[in-house]
């Protein structure tokens, strides 16, 4: 899997981006690197790589679980008083 910066570096998106900001950013690099359009000897890794990205950064529990693999954020740690 890519890095998770590189996640959001494919789509020139913040980690922050709400979906539909994901989405629109999908689309737009869709329109210009899908093969039937773009004609460089690249534009299918190209696009390999930005299905990928999107298969994670539009699933909500896929983008945390690679945040928190990635280690870019801490996990919720449940806290008991039975110590």
């Amino acid at each position: 899997m890519q890095d998770t910066n590189d996640l959001y570096a494919e789509f020139q998106v913040h980690p922050s981006a709400a979906p539909k900001v994901i989405e629109a950013a999908y689309k737009g690099l869709v329109r210009t690197y899908h093969p039937d359009v773009n004609k460089s000897p690249d534009a299918n890794e190209r696009m390999k790589r930005i299905n990928l990205a999107y298969a994670v950064l539009r699933n909500p529990d896929k983008r945390h679980r690679e945040r928190l693999r990635r280690g870019k954020e801490k996990p919720e740690i449940a806290v008991s008083d039975d110590i």
